[in-house]
């Protein structure tokens, strides 16, 4: 009669290496994230769909509102999964991302939007953006962020 063998594989000898788990922190950051490239993703789609009824009006054209839809939305993608996948790069890539999206976010609405409306709540969005850089920088520095990026 044979008898199979079965042998243990202890965590040591195991080939494939397990990831660390996703800290919540960087999972609420990843999702930041997504919500950014989500609201440009759809930007884009609407400045495409309603580009007749946008070319009508006086202001900004629909070829703006698309180009930086696109941009924000690719970028925000890769930086999204980057960070839900822990990839070193991400991390890096974060600062300078959010930073740059917190610049053009102010200069749009200061030299791009209707100033008379966007102005109106310019200091709880200014503490939105300073609080969710903050934030940004403090996950990217705790040392399980820092862990889980390392792999």
């Amino acid at each position: 009669m044979v008898q199979s063998q079965h042998m243990d594989i202890s965590p040591s000898e195991n080939h494939t290496t397990s990831r660390l788990s996703r800290p919540i922190r960087v999972t609420l950051l990843a999702v930041g994230v997504l919500t950014i490239t989500s609201l440009h993703l759809l930007r884009l789609v609407e400045a495409v769909r309603q580009w007749q009824f946008l070319t009508g009006l006086p202001g900004v054209s629909p070829v703006y509102l698309a180009l930086t839809g696109l941009i924000w939305a690719s970028a925000g993608l890769l930086l999204f999964w980057g960070l839900w996948r822990g990839h070193a790069r991400a991390a890096r890539f974060a600062p300078g991302y959010l930073l740059a999206f917190a610049m053009y976010y102010w200069l749009d609405r200061i030299f791009i939007a209707n100033r008379a409306v966007s102005l109106v709540n310019w200091p709880v969005t200014a503490a939105l953006t300073i609080v969710g850089l903050a934030y940004m920088f403090w996950v990217l520095r705790v040392r399980a962020s820092r862990n889980y990026f390392k792999g």
